[in-house]
C-alpha cells in the first residue's frame, strides 16, 4: 500500500515542480510565449485514453471477482436446500460448509491469503464431496446426488476463479505510462497559460488534483480488499 499511497501523491509534487519550471522560465531569457490555450487537448486526450483503460481493466476484475463469490454464495445455498430434503445429511452438510467458510474466511478473504490460489481447497470443500460419494447418499436418488455435485463443482469452480483473479493486478509499467502522459499534460497546460502565473498555477493544480483523484480510485479498484468485496465476504459468512 505504501507504493500506492506513494502514486497517489506523485501528480501533486510533479504539478508543483511544473509550475515552479514555468515560472523560473519567466525570469529568464526563455519565456513561454505564444502558444494556444487549446494546445493540452491533445496531450490531455491521449492521458485520458490510458486513465480509461487502466480503470476499465481494474472496474471489470473487481465486478468479476464479485460475481465469482455471488456464485459461490448463491451455489452454497443451493447445496443448502438440497439438504433441507434429506434429513440424513442435512446436520452434516450444514457442519461441512460452516467449515468451508471458516477455512474461507480464515486463509482466502484475507491480505495473508491474496496469493493463495495454488494451496489446496478448504477441509470444509473436501467434507462436502464426501458426503456426495458416500453409498446410498441422499436415499439412493440420483438426480439429487447429480444436482448436489453439480452445485459442488460449481462453488469449486467459483473459489478458484475468485482466487486467480485476486492475484492480478495493474502493472506497475502501466501506472508509470499513466504518470509519464499526466505530466506531459501538465506541462503542456502550463504552457497553454505562458505568461501568467495566477493562471498557470491554479490551472496546473486544478488538473493535478484530478489527476491525483484518478489515480487513487484506479489503484483503490485494482485492490482486492475494497468495500464492495468485503460486504460480498460478508454475505458469504451469512450462508449458514
Amino acid at each position: 500500500m505504501g507504493l500506492g499511497y506513494l502514486i497517489v501523491g506523485l501528480p501533486l509534487v510533479l504539478g508543483i515542480v511544473v509550475v515552479k519550471i514555468i515560472d523560473f522560465l519567466e525570469r529568464t531569457r526563455f519565456p513561454v510565449r505564444g502558444i494556444s490555450p487549446s494546445y493540452f487537448a491533445s496531450v490531455a486526450l491521449l492521458f485520458g485514453l490510458f486513465a480509461s483503460l487502466a480503470a476499465t481493466d481494474a472496474w471489470q476484475r473487481t465486478n468479476k471477482t464479485t460475481m465469482a463469490l455471488a456464485t459461490e454464495v448463491s451455489e452454497l445455498r443451493g447445496i443448502l436446500r438440497i439438504a433441507e430434503t434429506q434429513p440424513a445429511e442435512q446436520s452434516e452438510i450444514r457442519k461441512a460448509i460452516r467449515t468451508y467458510i471458516a477455512g474461507v474466511n480464515e486463509h482466502e478473504l484475507t491480505a495473508q491469503g491474496a496469493g493463495a490460489t495454488l494451496a489446496p481447497p478448504p477441509l470444509g470443500l473436501h467434507q462436502l464431496y464426501l458426503i456426495g460419494a458416500k453409498s446410498g447418499a441422499f436415499q439412493d436418488n440420483s438426480s439429487v446426488n447429480s444436482s448436489y455435485l453439480s452445485a459442488l463443482e460449481a462453488v469449486r469452480a467459483a473459489r478458484v476463479q475468485r482466487l486467480e483473479l485476486r492475484r492480478s493486478h495493474i502493472p506497475v509499467r502501466h501506472f508509470v505510462i499513466l504518470l509519464l502522459m499526466g505530466l506531459l499534460t501538465q506541462i503542456a497546460i502550463g504552457f497553454s497559460h505562458g505568461g501568467n502565473r495566477v493562471a498557470t498555477t491554479y490551472s496546473v493544480m486544478l488538473f493535478s488534483v484530478a489527476f491525483s483523484a484518478a489515480i487513487y480510485f484506479i489503484e483503490a479498484f485494482d485492490d482486492p480488499y475494497s468495500s464492495g468485496y468485503a460486504a460480498s465476504m460478508a454475505e458469504l459468512q451469512e450462508v449458514s
